[in-house]
């Protein structure tokens, strides 16, 4: 029987017992009438009279329009909902908030029965709720790795103005940018100001992409290959944080007209990769793609804050595309046959441009792990 199937059947009795208690004859059955009518009468008027009380009193007044947390009458509420349940559901599984504390308008505390803590927060105007100690996970995390520490960020560098990213020389691709990348450093974008530094006239301006990077592994040192489309101008610079946590860069450490003067006119750089040269220089490998071919080359530069303008020089014909630390080079070649027309081999090279082997290219092994064929 529910409370209300109660509710009704104890009214009927009343009136019963009332009608009954109201008769002109005093019989026995009149005194207990009159009993049952008082009885009941009685705890009807004093459920309804405590539950006045309590509306009156103890019932939450959940009313603002504004969207945030606050108490009313010991319950929580955010704007006009009260927030008694976890996920506020009111099925079988949605536990019943026992005690709660605001941490501010957006956030509050909550100890839901036989669970663990939960924060309750906003978010684009909904309310969202997450163990608490996920929630903190998250956020050390947005702290560190993406909530900018300096209001100057350029869009595309907001990653490097995060506290973890911020004494870092990064190059993230630029969104719908065909693949080009940005130099970041602070969460300034220092791509055209490398370009004029680099001095190379054409370079700067309307038409300016970097087309590869390369850092050192444990160094604020970064390779970088910049083109402009418009003008066809083509450098490799070094970009390095000085001890002062400067950003600083070479002048003109490779120019394509410089050092490759029968170049393609459109032709751009690719790095390649670096390996350890003697006397601790760099040997930094790059590819010249031009219109019709591709040519590796190298060069060799100190690891040093400045460096001299450097002499690129020929290592192999076609597009190399891996470096390991010994200096060995792997080379995509082409060659053409009279029988089955132009074709590609994947050759080993030693740090000396010579031929160790030929890989294996039936299989997708990494890189790394290229095979010679035997």
């Amino acid at each position: 029987m529910t409370i209300w199937n109660t509710f009704w059947l104890l009214l009927v009795i009343f009136v019963v017992s009332l009608m009954v208690a109201k008769s002109s004859k005093p019989t026995w059955y009149r005194t207990i009438a009159t009993a049952i009518a008082s009885l009941i009468g009685g705890g009807i008027g004093f459920a309804l009279i405590g539950s006045a009380f309590f509306y009156f009193v103890f019932s939450s007044d959940c009313d603002r329009k504004i969207g945030e947390f606050y108490e009313s009458k010991g319950s929580l509420c955010y704007g006009a909902r009260e927030i008694n349940t976890l996920t506020g559901k009111g099925d079988k599984d949605d536990a019943v908030i026992m005690k709660y504390a605001i941490l501010d308008k957006d956030k509050a505390l909550v100890y839901p029965h036989k669970m663990e803590t939960h924060i309750i927060y906003a978010e684009d105007g909904e309310l969202k709720f997450s163990p608490y100690d996920n929630y903190k996970l998250v956020q050390k995390l947005h702290e560190e790795y993406e909530k900018p520490v300096t209001s100057n960020v350029d869009y595309e560098c907001r990653g490097s103005a995060s506290k973890r990213y911020f004494y870092v020389l990064t190059a993230p691709q630029k969104q719908n940018n065909g693949g080009a990348y940005a130099l970041c450093y602070k969460g300034v974008d220092y791509t055209q100001t490398l370009a004029e530094q680099s001095g190379k006239k054409g370079l700067a301006g309307d038409g300016l992409r970097i087309t590869s990077t390369w850092k050192l592994n444990d160094y604020e040192i970064m390779y970088v290959a910049l083109y402009n489309e418009n003008t066809g101008a083509a450098v490799i610079e070094m970009v390095a944080i000085d001890a002062a946590g400067k950003i600083r860069s070479s002048s003109n450490l490779i120019d394509k007209d410089r050092d490759m003067p029968n170049s393609d006119p459109d032709g751009s750089f690719n790095i390649v990769g670096i390996a350890k040269s003697k006397n601790q220089f760099n040997r930094i490998y790059f590819n010249l793609i031009d219109a019709t071919n591709v040519t590796l080359y190298q060069f060799e530069a100190l690891p040093s804050i400045i460096s001299t303008r450097a002499t690129a020089k020929f290592f192999a014909h076609g597009a190399g595309f891996w470096v390991g630390n010994s200096g060995n080079v792997s080379v995509s070649q082409s060659y053409v046959s009279p029988e089955t027309g132009r074709y590609e081999v994947n050759v080993l090279l030693n740090k000396n441009g010579k031929e160790i082997c030929r890989l294996d290219d039936s299989k997708n092994y990494l890189l790394s792990d290229q095979q010679c064929i035997k």
